[in-house]
């Protein structure tokens, strides 16, 4: 697996939850394959996440805060 940028937070699965910076654009779950988006994210740090390779295989993309911000 690539190394996560570090705009990228890592949130183990043994967790139930995760401290988060405010370089945070992203919060990684490896054992879910999860990958949820913050509000503050752009499309192109999303296409720039992708091309690292470090969330190859993921199964499930979260944008809900994502979506409220780009729509309000």
């Amino acid at each position: 697996m690539a190394d996560l940028p570090d705009y990228v937070t890592l949130w183990p699965d043994d967790q139930p939850s995760v401290d988060t910076t405010r370089h945070t654009r992203f919060t990684w779950r490896p054992g879910a394959r999860s990958l949820a988006v913050d509000p503050k994210a752009t499309p192109e740090l999303l296409a720039e996440l992708a091309a690292t390779g470090a969330i190859d295989g993921m199964t499930e993309l979260i944008v809900s805060e994502w979506a409220k911000a780009m729509t309000g």
